[in-house]
């Protein structure tokens, strides 16, 4: 399976992760959609409230004038009706003075609630939607940086590592495979029969040295294949070094015998190759040894790298799925968000509509009540009132008269001719068909002078006259 994969790992793939974030996190998130809300909330509401609150102060000055209005009207009005009877329009004008003071109490409940229940739940909502939306924001940084940073740089080296790691494995094995095997030596039986067959150049030579004794000494070193370089120890070094020192005793004996029979060279070169064979069989034993320490090793640093870049593949995708959480989660509090602003500002709105219409009802009510107070006006009955307490202060006004006093007659009310002729004939009493001499002559002067003397004289002297 790992070769007929080799093919395919050996290209790294150019195609980035399924879950791309490499993108502005920012400009593509809730955080947008935060943005153009939290203006609607802040740069609309927020902001129409608060420019109505800069009116409120002037419809707080506006009722601090109203409340001082009506303390200085009432006081004067305290003042005066305690002078006069109360008219009906003295009663309507106290109404209309009192409604001032109304109207005053009603603004202040406006603009109260104008604080309580609109701008400050506002405020607060902002506040917090704004902390959601700085923490969705960081989240959304660390949680973006973190996974483009590991997808970019972290995850392509365990990759490479791990290709690379694999590719070594794969040429070791290729070289291995291809390489011809080391030539083995022959076993150490056929040696020593080699050795004990060949020294026979005469048969004068007896059998004994043919075979000499000591060589037997031979037969107990291990027989058949070479060992593995994994069985090798320290005590196999030992046995080849008393191999090489008895070997070496008994080639110097045979080489006595082999100088008596005139074989020397032929024995000394049996001895050679018989030394070479050993070495070459040890150093065989050592290769084999390396070549499979050598592969073992690069084969655990492979599973090294690979599981490196199994938990890195593993935690890229945990940091995937930690970056779409934050992005649900950031998408659900925008839901929340949205919500709560629709159900506050509705709760808002009914409130600042429910506070117009009471300001607006009772202005109404108070100029109705007032209408209603002023439509009892009574002018009759109020100059009535007055009427019967004009002839006493009348009469307690004008003087009292001051009247002419006559010598005979005494006081006399008549102001022409400074006593009344009826005061003046009934002091003096005359006899019947008779008549005073100024009445006479006043009668001459009035048929004299015509009309103008008669409007002059005036009725009460005709009617005497006539009389």
């Amino acid at each position: 399976q790992v070769s007929s994969s080799s093919s395919t790992m050996e290209q790294p793939s150019s195609a980035r992760p399924s879950g791309d974030f490499s993108s502005n996190p920012l400009s593509s998130g809730p955080i947008p959609t935060f943005d153009v809300h939290l203006r609607i909330l802040n740069d609309s509401i927020i902001a129409f409230f608060q420019e109505r609150s800069l009116v409120k102060r002037i419809e707080e000055v506006y009722v601090d004038s109203l409340i001082k209005l009506h303390k200085k009207i009432k006081a004067v009005d305290a003042f005066l009706d305690d002078r006069v009877d109360v008219s009906t329009a003295r009663g309507a004008w106290a109404e209309i003075r009192d409604n001032i003071d109304r109207e005053s109490q009603t603004r202040q409940a406006f603009l109260a609630s104008l604080s309580v229940d609109v701008i400050s739940p506002l405020t607060t909502l902002k506040e917090t939607q704004e902390r959601t939306r700085k923490r969705i924001k960081e989240d959304l940084k660390d949680s973006g940086s973190a996974y483009n940073d590991f997808s970019e740089n972290g995850l392509p080296r365990l990759k490479a590592r791990y290709l690379k790691k694999f590719v070594e494995v794969e040429e070791t094995k290729r070289a291995a495979a291809a390489a011809p095997l080391p030539p083995m030596s022959p076993p150490p039986s056929s040696v020593e029969h080699h050795i004990n067959s060949n020294p026979k150049p005469t048969p004068s030579v007896p059998l004994r040295v043919t075979s000499p004794q000591p060589l037997r000494a031979l037969e107990r070193r291990p027989s058949g294949s070479a060992p593995s370089g994994r069985n090798r120890s320290p005590s196999s070094n030992t046995a080849f070094s008393d191999l090489a020192q008895q070997g070496k005793k008994q080639l110097n004996q045979l080489r006595g015998f082999l100088e008596k029979s005139g074989t020397v060279k032929e024995g000394a070169g049996r001895e050679g190759h018989a030394l070479k064979a050993v070495r070459a069989k040890r150093e065989a034993d050592d290769a084999g040894m390396s070549s499979t320490f050598d592969f073992s090793l690069f084969f655990l640093t492979l599973l090294l790298a690979d599981k490196e870049y199994r938990n890195g593949v593993h935690w890229l995708e945990t940091l995937r799925l930690r970056r779409a959480k934050i992005l649900e989660s950031g998408y659900r509090s925008l839901e929340h968000f949205i919500f709560d602003s629709s159900t506050l500002l509705k709760q808002i709105l009914e409130k600042y509509t429910d506070n117009m219409i009471a300001t607006s009802t009772t202005h109404t009510q108070l100029s109705l009540h007032a209408r209603a107070i002023v439509d009892k006006i009574n002018p009759e009955l109020d100059m009535a009132r007055i009427s019967t307490h004009i002839n006493p202060l009348l009469a307690a006004a004008i003087p009292d008269k001051i009247l002419y006093q006559h010598g005979h007659v005494g006081e006399c009310s008549d102001l022409i001719f400074g006593f009344s002729l009826v005061d003046y004939a009934t002091a003096i009493i005359y006899a019947k068909e008779t008549h005073p001499r100024s009445s006479k002559f006043a009668y001459k002067r009035s048929i004299s002078e015509g009309l103008r003397l008669k409007a002059f004289i005036g009725c009460p002297v005709d009617m005497l006259l006539f009389k």
